[in-house]
């Protein structure tokens, strides 16, 4: 919970969408979506049943931003990060462009007007409301090393108030719920190969902003198939 940026209780923010990987080489990876306040806790265990490896929550990307969103077996979800991708029309070769910083996520149109925020700056690395206050704010650090064993090392984090929070859950009569997930990847000895383990969690918060934590399974090991 600490990597939301939560503790019993939700502090002056948290962080609603992320990706990074920390100093000791675990992934970890923060999404979440609105559900209905009857369905949250039940909805938050069959998560933590799935395979680790596969388990998710819908968003939007930047295509599909417009209300029209397959949610596949999600149906009682409703995303409200969208997730942009595609070109970020940086040089490949420049080691100071990353090209997470023209890939910042942000909140859907609807809820973002329903908050009537806007953006500080071009880039979206802040949004305000109309009082002038920060609702939401997003990092992107890092840079691409195509040539390093563990690949690009960037990050991404999505910070939302929690007062902003609590407008949208009331506003929409939805729970938050948060999924959380870590990956680690070790190297079998001196083989070519190696293992990728999983642990997740989720969390539950409510229109009144209280918390509920639900374990998953911790260094689950993905197994290769035949």
């Amino acid at each position: 919970m600490q990597l939301v940026g939560l503790t019993s209780r939700v502090g002056r923010e948290l962080i609603v969408q992320a990706s990074w990987h920390s100093s000791d080489h675990v992934g970890v990876s923060i999404s979440s979506a609105l559900v209905p306040p009857e369905k949250a806790q039940r909805l938050a265990r069959e998560l933590m049943r799935e395979e680790p490896m596969r388990v998710w929550v819908p968003m939007y990307d930047e295509n599909d931003d417009d209300g029209e969103y397959s949610r596949g077996d999600k149906k009682e979800y409703t995303p409200w990060i969208v997730c942009p991708s595609g070109e970020t029309r940086l040089d490949e070769h420049d080691p100071f462009g990353a090209p997470c910083a023209n890939l910042r996520p942000r909140l859907s149109r609807d809820d973002a007007s329903a908050l009537s925020l806007t953006m500080t700056d071009p880039f979206g690395r802040s949004w305000q409301n109309r009082r002038g206050t920060v609702a939401l704010r997003v990092q992107a650090w890092g840079r691409e090393d195509r040539y390093s064993e563990r690949g690009p090392h960037t990050g991404l984090r999505l910070y939302c108030s929690a007062s902003s929070l609590k407008r949208i859950l009331n506003k929409c009569d939805k729970n938050l719920l948060l999924l959380i997930s870590l990956q680690r990847y070790e190297k079998e000895g001196n083989k070519a190969g190696g293992n990728f383990s999983h642990t997740v969690a989720a969390v539950r918060i409510s229109k009144a902003l209280d918390v509920e934590y639900f374990k998953g399974r911790a260094n689950y090991l993905q197994k290769p198939r035949n």
